[in-house]
């Protein structure tokens, strides 16, 4: 992928971590994991699973959105040094 490319995907990333909506989705299925994990049984080691599985899997999308917005970051500087 050149520079261009990985500022493009950053913006990408920031418009989408920046949509309300999106927000909004993330912060609902944070916390449908932690209500499914506070109320699962003690004992059920599964339903416990899923909800941290779950969790882990959202937490991930968002790392790997900001990520995706720091490499553009960084893009876009090595970009406008190479154009000054």
């Amino acid at each position: 992928m050149n520079l261009r490319e990985e500022v493009a995907q950053g913006q990408q990333a920031d418009d989408l971590l920046r949509n309300p909506m999106l927000q909004q989705v993330f912060g609902e299925l944070q916390s449908e994991c932690v209500q499914e994990w506070l109320n699962a049984d003690p004992n059920d080691m599964e339903t416990q699973h899923v909800a941290k599985m779950r969790a882990n899997a959202l937490y991930e999308v968002q790392r790997k959105l900001r990520i995706k917005l720091e490499n553009g970051k960084l893009a876009a500087s090595v970009l406008e040094k190479q154009e000054s």
